[in-house]
């Protein structure tokens, strides 16, 4: 017989995931900024789907995960080393990056030019200079069609010019 402890109650009632799920029952899947766990203090990436009935809210069926899942999926993504792959959320909450770098969880990224593209266009490309450690790319980006999310891959400048700097 395989016996499981119980959890202590939890009020997540104040969560972001959990106010979009219980103010509109058409949002949707909601993928979340990271967060800090209140019982296990981990950074988490709160994944929720809103559970409504007859115009009802009932509550949220959600995931934790970790962001380094998204780290993981992004690695098989080869933009060399000065390279990266970001999923950010269009109010700037970073939710992975490959390279991943601890510091960087959690983090809000401000004044973003590819941010204040994505809000106007859902694909495009740029040359920028990232505002996280200061690298020149070039970055292609698209949103995230049902989410609040833009993810962008980025390969550096030097590398991308290097055969024509070598000729």
């Amino acid at each position: 017989t395989i016996r499981l402890a119980e959890a202590p109650p939890v009020n997540v009632a104040d969560r972001a995931y959990f106010l979009a799920q219980a103010r509109d029952p058409r949002h949707g899947l909601y993928i979340g900024a990271p967060i800090q766990g209140r019982q296990t203090r981990r950074w988490i990436v709160p994944v929720s789907r809103g559970v409504w009935r007859d115009g009802q809210f009932l509550g949220v069926v959600n995931a934790a995960v970790d962001p380094g899942y998204f780290a993981t999926a992004y690695q098989a993504i080869d933009v060399g080393r000065p390279g990266v792959v970001t999923l950010i959320e269009r109010n700037g909450a970073l939710i992975a990056r490959v390279p991943l770098q601890k510091a960087f969880v959690g983090a809000k990224v401000r004044d973003s030019k590819l941010l204040s593209a994505a809000a106007n266009r859902p694909v495009g490309t740029l040359d920028v200079v990232t505002p996280l450690d200061q690298v020149r790319r070039i970055i292609s980006y698209r949103t995230v069609h049902g989410t609040g999310l833009v993810i962008a891959v980025g390969y550096a400048t030097s590398d991308l010019l290097a055969g024509w700097y070598h000729t």
